[in-house]
């Protein structure tokens, strides 16, 4: 029995329309999947500040941490956070690179340009660079001009893997605020995380003049942490918003010229769900201040070896007790043959 040319249509379009269906399924599946999942993000950078370049310190412990850090893709994360630390897409330096805004501490053969360099490729550095300028940096206009050069202004934003970064320069100026408004509302995704960074402390007086401002300007946004510099040492705070309920996490940016050891820099990564920020101890145990750890360590150790009640013992004294032991040589050996990353403080933000 011949089918009807109208039968045969209907099962072609019922076929057809079960197929469109489907098709339709699989498209509304997958924008669901993409506003359940955002990004995809898998984003690791480093946070460092107040380098202090032709300051005699940093002679060396600059290019030590530089080496630090060039080394630590592949090395193991602490055991409570497992994996690897990927290499790096940038580094921020959050202020001043110069000490007293010097020439030589910018364009000096040994001075920031030369060793940190702008993409990856053009300093001892291996990542690209994002930094702002302190309040040594902010003494010259050449730092200014030559920041601007390299990224348009002295206050920037760039978006990296689903994170939105910005640069506020020494402190949010009212200028600054101005243009930090229009920045964020005109993100392409107004629920994209934001990371802050500057120099000067969220609590620092400079601020003060139009706090309350600022605070307007990111309470609409999902901010993630701001990092700031200029006071040579390294902790995280949580921040109350004195106009309204927000908190924030800030993060105190460490300097590798600190007379005392050790010194940190921050390993951040952030994903869909969390920003963790590892606060990592890379100069322990490096004696020599070359960014690793070795035998020339070790023949730095030697000489300390067994002394007694002798002070910071030539940074021997791993322990703290006042004595070069076996306690320190075993934290010696832990931290040579060890190649996870050593640290002070691990900080987990669920993204939201």
């Amino acid at each position: 029995m011949k089918r009807s040319i109208f039968y045969r249509l209907n099962r072609h379009n019922s076929n057809f329309k079960v197929a469109v269906k489907a098709i339709i399924f699989v498209m509304i599946a997958c924008i669901l999947l993409f506003c359940t999942t955002g990004y995809a993000r898998n984003l690791t950078f480093l946070v460092t500040s107040d380098l202090h370049y032709n300051y005699e310190p940093g002679e060396v412990s600059n290019p030590a941490q530089i080496t630090a850090m060039n080394n630590l893709p592949g090395k193991l994360y602490p055991e409570e956070i497992g994996g690897t630390v990927d290499t790096p897409s940038f580094v921020l330096v959050s202020g001043d690179m110069s000490d007293r805004g010097t020439y030589a501490g910018w364009f000096g053969p040994t001075g920031f340009l030369a060793q940190y360099g702008l993409n990856g490729t053009d300093g001892m550095l291996h990542y690209p660079v994002y930094e702002g300028q302190g309040n040594n940096d902010v003494l010259h206009d050449f730092i200014k001009n030559s920041i601007i050069s390299r990224h348009g202004n002295i206050y920037y934003s760039f978006d990296a893997d689903g994170v939105h970064v910005v640069c506020l320069d020494d402190y949010p100026t009212l200028e600054i605020l101005n243009w930090l408004n229009s920045d964020l509302a005109s993100m392409s995704d107004p629920c994209m995380p934001v990371v802050l960074f500057h120099h000067r402390p969220f609590t620092d007086s400079a601020l003060d003049a139009n706090r309350q401002y600022y605070m307007s300007i990111i309470g609409n946004y999902k901010i993630l942490a701001l990092f700031y510099g200029h006071l040579h040492d390294s902790s995280h705070t949580l921040y109350d918003d004195p106009y309204s309920d927000a908190v924030y996490d800030t993060f105190l940016t460490d300097t590798p010229t600190r007379h005392s050891s050790p010194n940190y820099f921050y390993v951040v990564h952030i994903t869909d769900d969390t920003m963790t920020v590892v606060e990592n101890n890379w100069s322990e145990c490096d004696l020599y201040k070359d960014g690793k750890t070795d035998f020339l360590d070790f023949a730095v150790f030697a000489e300390q070896w067994m002394q007694i009640d002798c002070g910071p013992c030539g940074g021997a004294d791993f322990t703290g007790d006042g004595n070069v032991d076996a306690n320190d040589l075993k934290k010696l050996a832990d931290k040579w043959l060890d190649s996870r990353i050593i640290c002070r403080n691990i900080v987990t933000i669920p993204i939201e």
